[in-house]
């Protein structure tokens, strides 16, 4: 199959093969902004979840979480609300963000029920 030389280029210059450092140095940069990126989205992601998962075991009261969601959700209430009436999510959405972020949510956990696997 014949490939134009335009064509040799174009892939040589996406797989980095030709091209100074610095050409190389800024996709790499580039590249290192989108996963910090992707990271910060699914991050926000997991901290939604959280805030839903640890308001639904408040509203199944009297049941009792196992010891690790026990622990997730009383880190959790040390400065986010439960239930009540409406509010701007926010700050507490952002509260949430810091605990898995900051590896404080993965340390209450193993805390209660050992390392995670």
């Amino acid at each position: 199959m014949w490939v134009s030389p335009g064509e040799k280029r174009d892939e040589a210059h996406d797989r980095g093969i030709v091209g100074g450092a610095d050409q190389n140095s800024a996709r790499e940069e580039r590249r290192l902004q989108l996963l910090g990126r992707a990271v910060d989205g699914l991050s926000r992601v997991v901290a939604i979840e959280y805030l839903t998962a640890a308001r639904a075991l408040d509203m199944r009261a009297p049941l009792t979480p196992s010891p690790a969601t026990a622990a997730a959700c009383e880190l959790l209430r040390r400065n986010v609300e439960g239930p009540g009436p409406d509010r701007h999510l926010a700050p507490e959405i952002e509260h949430a963000y810091q605990d898995v972020v900051s590896g404080a949510l993965v340390r209450v956990a193993e805390d209660a029920i050992g390392e995670l696997q």
